[in-house]
C-alpha cells in the first residue's frame, strides 16, 4: 500500500495519509533525540540528566520494575519490520524510552491539521501515531492489555486534556494554511461532514471577528456547538416510533459488510463470544461490562457508528425516555485485533478493530427507559478510542430526557458510540443520506435511524 493516499478503510480520518504520519512522528523523534552522541540508528533511553514530568517517569518505573513488561517493551519495538532502504517512509522510533521522549513533546504541543497531496487531517491522536506499530506486533497486543500498563496512559493523556483544555492550546486555532483549523481547506472538510454549505460560524457557535475565533482552549473548540436551531428534531420525528440519530456520525458494520443489511440484528448478538482472528463478534456482556441490565440486549440489536475528527462530538438522546442508569467503564488504549497486526497492520489503530473495541475500550453507558413501551430500555454506549477516552456524561439516573436533548460529549478526538435494542424490538434502518456531490454520508444529529416495526 502507498504512504502516499489515504487508508483504504478510514472511517473517522483520524490520522493523515502514513508519509504524513511517519514524518510526523520521525521529526519529533529527532529531536527528542537532538544533542544525544549516539547514533540514531540505534535504541535510545531516557537520558537521566532531563526532568521528565512525572507522568513519564512513573509509565518508565512500572515497566522497569516488571521483569514481564520490560521484556514485552523491548520486543514489540524489535518485531517492527524495518525497511532501511527508505527510512523517511516508515517509523523509526526504536525503543519504550524513545516513545516516552516524544510523549514528553507531544504534551505540551498543540494540536494541528496536516496535509499532504489530497490527504487532509488533523493529528488529533498523536499518541496513537507514535505507539500504532509497536501495538500491531505479537509483544505489543499482550503489553497493552496489561491493566497497570493501561492506568498509566491514562495518567499521561489525562495530563495532555488538561493542556487541550488550557488557553496555551489554541496555537492553530486560525485560518493559516500551515496547520490551522480555520484554513479554508480544514473549514471546507467541516462543512462536508455537516452537509453545510453556509459560513462555518452560521453552523458553529464562533466568531471569525475574535481571537482564536472566540475559543477559550482547543478543547473548547473541539466540542463546539451547533448554533440553536440547525439540529432541531422535526416534528415527524417526535413520534416514539422513530429513533434518531445521537451523534453526528455514520453506520459502522464489519469490514465487508454492507449497512443497513449488515446491522447486527437479533439472532446473531450473543450473551458471551470469543474475539476470534478474523471475526469481532458483538459481546453484550463484555460490552456492557457485566451490568445486570446486560440480559435484556441479548440476541437483540446492535447500532454502531462512527464520528470523524471534523464532526460535531456532542451526544443527544435518540429517543425520549428516564435515564435509568449511567456507567464509566474503563478499558484498554491501544489494544487492537491480532487478524490486523503485521505484515499488514491497521494503518490507524482503531479502525480496523472498531467492533472489539466496544468490548474493551473506555466507554460510557447510558440506558434509557423509552415513554414509547414497545422500544423497552435503550442503551446508549459511547466509545473511546486510543487516547480519545474523555466520555463526560451530563445527565443522572432518574432524570428525563426528550428526543434530541444533549446527554454528553467527547473529548480529545474522534470516536464511536452505539446503540443497543432489547430481542424482540424489530427495527428498519433508514438509508444513508444520498448526495452525490458529498463523499462524506453521515447522518445528521437528531435526523430519523431508524423505525419501530411493530
Amino acid at each position: 500500500m502507498s504512504t502516499e493516499k489515504p487508508y483504504p478503510f478510514a472511517p473517522g480520518e483520524w490520522l493523515p495519509p502514513l508519509s504524513r504520519v511517519f514524518n510526523y512522528v520521525n521529526t519529533l523523534r529527532d529531536e527528542a533525540l537532538n544533542g544525544s552522541p549516539y547514533s540514531k540508528d540505534q535504541p535510545h533511553s531516557l537520558d537521566p540528566k532531563v526532568k521528565y514530568p512525572k507522568v513519564i517517569t512513573d509509565f518508565r518505573d512500572l515497566v522497569k520494575s516488571d521483569p514481564g513488561l520490560e521484556e514485552l517493551s523491548k520486543k514489540m519495538f524489535e518485531e517492527i519490520p524495518r525497511f532501511e532502504n527508505d527510512p523517511t517512509k516508515f517509523y523509526n522510533v526504536r525503543s519504550f524510552d524513545e516513545a516516552l521522549m516524544i510523549f514528553n513533546i507531544i504534551l505540551f504541543q498543540s494540536p494541528s491539521v496536516m496535509t499532504l497531496n489530497s490527504g487532509l487531517s488533523g493529528i488529533t491522536v498523536p499518541f496513537n501515531a507514535v505507539l500504532n506499530w509497536p501495538a500491531n506486533t505479537p509483544s505489543g497486543n499482550e503489553f497493552f492489555l496489561n491493566e497497570g500498563v493501561n492506568e498509566k496512559i491514562k495518567d499521561i493523556v489525562n495530563q495532555w486534556g488538561a493542556f487541550l483544555q488550557s488557553p496555551a492550546s489554541r496555537a492553530h486555532l486560525n485560518t493559516s494554511d500551515n496547520g490551522g483549523w480555520f484554513s479554508p481547506a480544514y473549514v471546507k472538510r467541516m462543512k462536508d461532514y455537516a452537509q453545510w454549505d453556509g459560513p462555518i460560524e452560521e453552523l458553529y457557535v464562533c466568531d471569525p471577528t475574535i481571537d482564536y475565533w472566540g475559543f477559550a482552549s482547543w478543547d473548547a473548540f473541539f466540542v463546539r456547538r451547533f448554533r440553536p436551531g440547525r439540529r432541531p428534531v422535526q416534528d415527524k420525528d417526535e413520534p416514539g416510533i422513530y429513533i434518531v440519530s445521537p451523534c453526528e456520525a455514520g453506520p459502522q458494520v464489519e469490514e465487508g459488510k454492507q449497512y443497513p443489511e449488515d446491522v447486527r440484528t437479533k439472532g446473531n448478538v450473543q450473551a458471551r463470544d470469543t474475539f476470534w482472528l478474523k471475526g469481532q463478534p458483538y459481546s453484550i456482556f463484555d460490552m456492557l461490562n457485566y451490568d445486570g441490565l446486560s440480559r435484556r440486549f441479548v440476541f437483540g440489536t446492535v447500532y454502531q457508528g462512527w464520528l470523524s475528527s471534523a464532526c460535531y462530538h456532542r451526544w443527544h438522546a435518540p429517543i425520549s425516555g428516564t435515564i435509568k442508569k449511567v456507567a464509566l467503564i474503563p478499558g484498554t488504549y491501544y489494544s487492537t485485533v491480532m487478524s490486523h497486526n503485521y505484515p499488514e497492520p491497521d494503518p490507524s489503530g482503531p479502525n480496523l478493530s472498531q467492533l472489539y473495541l466496544t468490548s474493551v475500550a473506555t466507554r460510557a453507558l447510558i440506558f434509557i427507559e423509552a415513554d414509547y413501551q414497545p422500544l423497552g430500555l435503550v442503551c446508549f454506549i459511547a466509545i473511546g478510542m486510543n487516547e480519545i477516552s474523555s466520555c463526560e456524561v451530563i445527565v443522572k439516573e432518574g432524570s428525563r430526557v426528550n428526543k434530541g436533548d444533549e446527554i454528553g460529549m467527547f473529548h480529545m478526538g474522534g470516536s464511536a458510540f452505539c446503540l443497543l435494542f432489547e430481542n424482540g424490538v424489530n427495527l428498519k434502518f433508514e438509508p444513508l443520506p444520498d448526495i452525490p456531490s458529498n463523499p462524506h454520508k453521515l447522518f445528521k444529529l437528531n435526523s430519523r435511524l431508524a423505525t419501530v416495526i411493530t
